[in-house]
């Protein structure tokens, strides 16, 4: 009984990850709905029209920045092999990926997320891989596998967490931003040639069979089954032209679109739900993280931390909770304090022993 939600055509074109990206565009229509005044008023501006409201400078011109970046995304992947329409829709479903993740940083202080869904494979699973055809197809997986893996360290919510601690200290954005972009800049000065001095003297690392073999691999096992499918169609050489190819819309298996729906339904759903019932007591950010890793992991301590706060709330009130509150905060600071001493501890033995020390896992990741 029930329904394999891990069924799928090949690693993330399953029915869970494409729910999970029905989720995030449902919340993304949220987000637009919710601000559809301002960011009218926004995309005016941007074109140089009147506005109904006052819109700062500083917003308009990092508009035309934004578009101009996304201009030169589309136009790059253009060059690369990738139709027009094809590079427009990733670039709006990638766009879609990293602004919820912020969102859900900004409204839940989540300090570890990791979405289990890919844009590209979403896109593959709803349109189906003879939409693209074999070259693009390959092309928007690899594509995907630098953008997306990795998730966990995404520039926009770093930068989102930078414009929040300015502003707690009085920085402007501008000033923050400068700061920013000064570290941006030196740890990659850093970063890039100690990289390629250590891969240099020492080789690729292969004891990191994730990273070193598993995900350089990613975005061929995830085309080589939709491979197979375009063989069985014989359409594997078949390059669909620009104003055909919407005919071409076939998913492999119509469930996608159904999960998908249901997943945008149930965000869109209790998001309505939050703003016409004052008491409703679920988030919808339930449904942007409930399949994924960091969830899987810290889910039972989040709601340990709610039970605990909800109980001294309730039997002692605010001022009790306020005071017991750097307890908490020492019990977070105690146990950063002691994998750094565990980290030292194998620096130590390494050296003294000339021997790896015993590996375990402070932070799942």
């Amino acid at each position: 009984w029930g329904v394999n939600i891990n069924k799928g055509k090949s690693i993330y074109v399953k029915y869970r990850p494409v729910m999970d990206g029905g989720a995030f565009v449902g919340m993304m229509l949220m987000l637009l709905y919710i601000g559809r005044r301002y960011y009218t008023n926004v995309i005016r501006r941007i074109f140089g029209l009147a506005a109904h409201d006052a819109i700062p400078e500083s917003i308009t011109w990092w508009g035309r920045f934004a578009m101009l970046g996304g201009s030169v995304f589309v136009v790059t992947l253009k060059v690369l092999g990738l139709g027009f329409f094809d590079a427009v829709l990733y670039l709006l479903v990638l766009l879609t990926f990293f602004v919820i993740m912020s969102r859900i940083l900004a409204e839940t202080g989540m300090f570890f997320i990791q979405p289990d869904w890919w844009p590209s494979a979403l896109l593959v699973a709803l349109l189906g891989p003879s939409f693209f055809g074999a070259g693009p197809l390959l092309l928007l997986f690899i594509v995907g596998n630098v953008f997306i893996m990795g998730s966990r360290e995404t520039f926009m919510p770093y930068l989102l967490n930078n414009l929040a601690v300015a502003e707690k200290h009085d920085l402007t954005p501008g000033k923050s931003a400068g700061y920013g972009l000064f570290g941006v800049i030196l740890a990659f000065l850093i970063a890039l040639p100690v990289t390629l001095s250590a891969q240099y003297r020492f080789g690729v690392n292969f004891r990191d069979g994730w990273g070193a073999k598993a995900i350089p691999a990613l975005p061929y096992e995830n085309a080589a089954p939709l491979f197979d499918h375009l063989k069985v169609l014989d359409k594997f050489q078949f390059m669909p032209d620009p104003l055909q190819r919407w005919l071409q819309i076939a998913p492999i298996d119509s469930g996608y679109w159904l999960w998908f729906l249901a997943g945008a339904v149930l965000v869109i759903g209790v998001s309505l739900l939050r703003i016409y019932i004052p008491r409703w007591p679920l988030h919808p950010v339930i449904f942007l993280v409930w399949f994924s890793t960091p969830v899987n992991h810290f889910a039972g301590s989040f709601l340990l931390g709610w039970f605990i706060k909800k109980m001294i709330m309730h039997y002692g009130g605010a001022r009790v909770w306020q005071r017991i509150k750097p307890f908490f905060f020492g019990l977070i600071a105690g146990e950063i304090a002691a994998a750094f001493l565990a980290i030292v501890a194998g620096w130590l033995y390494y050296f003294i022993a000339h021997a790896r020390p015993a590996y375990f896992n402070i932070f799942p990741a």
